[in-house]
């Protein structure tokens, strides 16, 4: 029960921020972790180790940094920050989750294992009171330092259209996934997988053909050969729309990670989709899909820029 009420409160939280029309554009910026991005100084890390959070307490987290006006990004327990020193703390925590494997029995000896979904809360930094601030920062210093030690620092592209753009081509070229432009469809063909889409002059602007490529692509990553998802569903059903949820979400990201500042139509908007997803056949809301949904789009902007999973964590030990 607590994971549903969890999950609610993330999506009541978002759908209140869209409903009062608030610029929520910013938090989007920092979704997608890749050892080939720059260090990104702003994205919520973790007291304990310094890893940024992924997927869904990364999106939740910096949704929360912008609300709230957080300059610092470490987030940790009550137990951690006094550990530190803290002496007071303003305000409420934050829930975040993570996935547990646990063994249950179901009317047999036999044992099983399941993952299920295990909540605790956090404060920011700036929700602290009596801890080294200079500390902090100093930390984050140096945790910038080993990214660029460990993968280097990338050249940005001026551009994010263009630099987004120039990555799905490649990807698609790497997989020998056919691009056909010309007409009036954006669509993917996992049977023959095949992209098609518009003209670039067809469309408003340089970005928004950008945009629908990476979604296109996005789609492209379900194919069987790749991270084989559930494709082809009937247009409106549930499965589509989370298809649909996972190529919107993996779109925004790839443009995000190339330097994409979003306005708030774009962001109200994606969220308005978003949040349409939250349903099941009957309309009852369906929470489940926040982080099903986040994972996945993940994985398929991470496969598109060019890894599958990250796997050299840039960790410190807790400051004494």
């Amino acid at each position: 029960m607590k994971q549903v009420k969890h999950f609610e409160h993330i999506a009541t939280t978002l759908e209140a921020a869209i409903k009062d029309g608030r610029d929520i554009a910013p938090w989007m910026n920092p979704w997608v972790q890749s050892q080939i991005q720059p260090f990104n100084p702003s994205a919520p890390r973790k007291l304990s180790n310094g890893k940024q959070y992924l997927g869904m307490n990364d999106l939740w987290l910096c949704f929360l940094t912008y609300q709230n006006g957080y300059k610092m990004p470490f987030w940790g327990t009550r137990k951690h920050w006094t550990k530190l020193g803290a002496t007071k703390f303003n305000g409420s925590p934050a829930w975040v989750y993570w996935w547990a494997k646990v063994k249950i029995k179901e009317g047999t000896p036999e044992e099983k294992e399941i993952f299920m979904v295990k909540t605790y809360k956090v404060f920011n930094a700036d929700q602290v009171e009596g801890i080294d601030r200079d500390k902090l920062q100093a930390r984050l210093d140096r945790l910038a330092a080993k990214n660029a030690e460990l993968n280097g620092v990338p050249v940005d592209h001026k551009d994010p259209a263009l630099a987004t753009e120039s990555t799905v081509k490649d990807w698609l070229d790497s997989e020998s996934i056919k691009l056909v432009e010309g007409g009036n469809r954006a669509c993917y063909s996992k049977m023959i997988d095949e992209i098609r889409m518009p003209l670039v002059g067809q469309f408003k602007d340089r970005a928004e053909y950008a945009r629908t490529l990476a979604h296109e692509a996005c789609h492209a990553t379900g194919h069987d050969t790749r991270l084989s998802r559930e494709l082809g569903n009937k247009f409106g059903s549930k499965k589509y729309a989370r298809e649909e949820l996972i190529a919107e979400m993996g779109s925004a990201m790839l443009m995000a990670a190339h330097g994409e500042q979003f306005n708030e139509d774009q962001c109200v908007a994606y969220l308005k989709g978003w949040l349409g997803a939250l349903k099941d056949d009957k309309g009852d809301p369906d929470y489940g899909v926040l982080p099903w949904a986040a994972g996945r789009a993940g994985k398929a902007a991470g496969l598109i820029m060019g890894y599958a999973e990250v796997t050299e964590d840039i960790e410190e030990p807790a400051m004494a």
